[in-house]
């Protein structure tokens, strides 16, 4: 999701959430970026930030034969969002830098409209709002996806609506 504008810019569909889905979706958000710098905004799952290191890299050429070694990519920067919880209710958000410079978070965090808080919760409501629009993603319901294009084809309904 594009913060500036609260665009969705697509989603990934798969029945478990693995590193090739996590893959294809920092695939698809890297090309949304066009190399300018960005601030990817992470929960507490340490396979996403795995995901995203694996797959923001590019080639160093160095002149010699052979494949090149890839190095990160340098406009990615990556912040994490931890939050307790106790009886249902959220208790204590932690924050912090994964990868990049505090100077240059800082200043993408300023750059970026809003309150400037480093937060997940833009999204987090887009899927809340996903899973109680589409039937097929509610835990017990009459209302499967029977076909593997079903579910795609609504999230991108829903995600246009």
């Amino acid at each position: 999701m594009m913060v500036k504008t609260r665009v969705w810019l697509g989603g990934e569909v798969s029945a478990p959430r693995d590193r090739p889905l996590l893959r294809r979706r920092i695939e698809r958000v890297q090309r949304c970026a066009a190399r300018r710098p960005l601030l990817v905004c992470t929960d507490g799952v340490v396979a996403d930030m795995r995901a995203i290191r694996e797959t923001c890299r590019e080639p160093a050429h160095t002149g010699q034969g052979g494949r090149p070694r890839l190095r990160p990519w340098r406009p990615g920067l990556i912040a994490q969002v931890v939050t307790r919880s106790e009886r249902r209710r959220v208790v204590a958000t932690a924050r912090r830098l994964v990868d990049g410079t505090p100077a240059r978070v800082e200043t993408r965090r300023r750059r970026s409209p809003g309150d400037g808080v480093i937060k997940t919760a833009s999204i987090a409501r887009l899927h809340a709002t996903c899973r109680a629009r589409l039937a097929a993603l509610t835990r017990r319901g009459r209302a499967l996806a029977r076909r593997t294009l079903t579910l795609p084809q609504g999230m991108y309904l829903r995600g246009t609506v």
